[in-house]
């Protein structure tokens, strides 16, 4: 990256003797899901879209951050299918511009499989708005990936006081996160005395992690999942009578605020109405500064 920009501002010395009259584009690829509508899975972010378009404005403003150069930006479809086609795409046909800079992708499988190839092989900068894993900590493995967020390990802090506040000592864990992620969130609640159960489901089906769970009288559900697996979960444990005023479930926040709605009877087993009074057992937790307050009821 700095040999590229080095050839860009032709001939000046250095990036601190450079006149401020000359700004030189950094160029900045921004991988935001869905940029015009809500999709079908609820994974739609405009505010991080629209945050990090007000942080690089208020950037430019100020030449004593970044001197005599300009952040630009160009947004485009989180890569959730693909990434292999996304990444030619940027590097051969954008216009032979070269690409300093990458902001996202939105999805963890997409943020990783980019951070490795980003590193390894294009030197490119990559800043994460929304992975929390803690796999991607690994510096050596992934040498350009940078993240504005605290990782899982810290979430599981945040879970343990929540847990502190109610004076809740047992809860049961189900998450698609995989499996270093989990461990970092079990293990810090275990450090703190606390009595945990990790459900997988890719192992279990939802209705043998229900059964049992009401059979070993659970009270206390921390649910770490996509928007659409959540959906179906919490329909499921309403079903169940898992969702009445003696149980909590603690959901990661939703960027999307219609996520719980049901548009597709096909979908789930439940109605809109029965997804209201379902989800008024739940309390939501993140760290997202993008993450919604507020559900469109």
């Amino acid at each position: 990256m700095t040999t590229e920009i080095k050839g860009e501002i032709h001939g000046q010395s250095s990036y601190l003797n450079c006149s401020i009259d000359a700004r030189y584009p950094l160029r900045f690829v921004g991988f935001f899901p869905c940029l015009n509508q809500w999709d079908e899975v609820g994974d739609c972010d405009r505010l991080t879209l629209t945050a990090v378009e007000r942080a690089i404005a208020e950037i430019n403003q100020d030449t004593n951050i970044l001197r005599c150069f300009k952040i630009e930006v160009l947004p485009i479809t989180d890569p959730i299918q693909n990434p292999t086609e996304i990444i030619k795409f940027l590097y051969e046909k954008h216009n032979n511009l070269p690409i300093h800079g990458v902001i996202g992708p939105y999805h963890p499988e997409s943020a990783e499989m980019f951070a490795y190839i980003f590193g390894h092989y294009l030197s490119t900068l990559q800043i994460s708005y929304s992975v929390t894993s803690v796999l991607l900590d690994d510096n050596e493995r992934y040498p350009y990936f940078h993240t504005t967020i605290p990782n899982d390990k810290y979430f599981g802090v945040i879970i343990s006081k929540l847990l502190d506040h109610f004076r809740w000592g047992r809860v049961a864990i189900i998450s698609t996160l995989d499996e270093e992620s989990e461990l970092a969130i079990s293990k810090k609640l275990k450090l703190d005395n606390k009595r945990v159960h990790l459900f997988n489901p890719f192992l279990n089906s939802t209705e043998s992690i229900l059964n049992f769970s009401k059979e070993d009288d659970f009270r206390i559900f921390l649910a770490i999942m996509d928007p659409r697996t959540a959906r179906n979960l919490i329909c499921q444990a309403y079903h169940a009578g898992l969702t009445t005023a003696k149980y909590a479930w603690i959901l990661h926040g939703m960027t999307n605020p219609n996520w719980w709605r049901v548009e597709d009877v096909n979908s789930t087993d439940c109605t809109n109405n029965e997804m209201k009074e379902a989800l008024e057992s739940a309390l939501f937790v993140d760290m997202q500064t993008s993450t919604l307050p507020k559900m469109n009821y």
